[in-house]
């Protein structure tokens, strides 16, 4: 279980004063003790473990302001100091830089990741399990939402006499099957024909629009009989709806476990299970994203979300870092890795950012 602490009922207004180098390092000297060792900050440790150029006196008056300006709580049990949310928030905002990989590393990482490039599902597992790894913590990379994806290719192939496999393949490569039963037999030129009837029908309809009237649009341009096309034009419109479901790759749960935030079995219980339900992932992940240039000049997209700002009290003490993967300038899924508030941030923000950048690169190769 976390230490209990005391209520700061002044901190959102006096946290707004801007503060200066001293109470800066500071701050910094004690949220880098706290996600090593999960204990309360004194003062006598902090000098003890960092090179600070001023007096014990010092450094415990600062760090009594820094609770009263309320960038630091104090637990009832502990003389010692803890990061609130607004002091882990200038923390991630102004005090760290992330820790990028060596350029062999990335390369390494970079040609496991290409060889998934023909298969969204395995990609992104892979992915969420590089995450999971190298940081520690739960990783979770949410499929393209309905509402930001097409869908690329139709596909429709007779596996025996009276069942079809119906294949819906979106734009990033993302793939559905479904198996369906007919009455008749068909050639494969009239289930090519079918096929591509409707693949034209939904081709310029983002997917959460597309509707069995949008579909029945083939009619018109499928040179076949209607009695042939009307058995599979609600099969497809089915299989569709299946790829309509937002779906998430989730990784490292157990990691979450070996945290004392998570040691309180009701509350795991139901951080596990949020993170098990993809709709209510949808649900929690940020829209907001800020912008910044990588180390070779690419832009990056990336949030961060810490304690409260996650608006659910189950996560109260847990953060999310975000980013987004694309295609053509489209946002089409979500990078994630949560853990504990205390977690490394300097680590997950340059791992999250290096997926969001690979899974880029892969996804847009030979697709401009």
């Amino acid at each position: 279980m976390t230490d209990k602490v005391e209520k700061q009922p002044k901190q959102s207004k006096q946290a707004l004063m801007p503060l200066d180098e001293r109470k800066r390092e500071i701050l910094k000297a004690v949220i880098t003790d706290y996600v090593m060792t999960a204990e309360p900050v004194g003062s006598k440790n902090l000098l003890k473990r960092h090179k600070l150029n001023y007096s014990s006196a010092t450094v415990r008056n600062e760090m009594a302001e820094l609770e009263e300006l309320g960038y630091l709580e104090k637990p009832h049990t502990s003389a010692g100091r803890i990061p609130s949310d607004i002091g882990y928030r200038l923390y991630v905002d102004e005090l760290i830089e992330p820790k990028e990989m060596s350029k062999q590393e990335q390369q390494v990482i970079k040609a496991e990741f290409s060889k998934a490039f023909d298969n969204f599902d395995h990609l992104l597992s892979q992915a969420a399990d590089f995450l999971s790894k190298q940081t520690g913590y739960a990783s979770i990379l949410l499929t393209p939402e309905a509402e930001t994806t097409y869908i690329k290719h139709i596909r429709m192939l007779q596996t025996e006499p009276g069942r079809i496999m119906i294949i819906v393949i979106l734009q990033a490569g993302l793939m559905k099957n479904r198996l369906v039963k007919v009455n008749d037999l068909f050639t494969p030129e009239q289930l090519r024909i079918i096929s591509e009837a409707i693949e034209h029908s939904v081709s310029n309809t983002p997917l959460a629009k597309i509707d069995l009237l949008t579909i029945e649009q083939a009619k018109a341009t499928a040179n076949v009989s209607n009695t042939l096309i009307d058995q599979l034009i609600y099969e497809a419109w089915m299989a569709i709806k299946q790829a309509d479901n937002p779906s998430a790759c989730v990784k490292g749960m157990p990691n979450l476990l070996r945290y004392p935030e998570f040691q309180d079995p009701a509350k795991a219980e139901k951080v596990l299970g949020t993170l098990s339900n993809a709709h209510s992932l949808h649900g929690m992940i940020p829209l907001d994203y800020k912008q910044a240039t990588t180390a070779d000049d690419q832009m990056a997209y990336y949030s961060i979300r810490i304690g409260q700002e996650l608006l659910d009290q189950d996560f109260a003490d847990c953060s999310l870092v975000s980013s987004v993967y694309r295609l053509r300038g489209q946002q089409i899924g979500q990078i994630n890795v949560i853990g504990p508030r205390r977690m490394n941030y300097e680590k997950v923000l340059s791992r999250v950012r290096f997926v969001s950048q690979t899974l880029h690169e892969i996804l847009n190769e030979d697709k401009k």
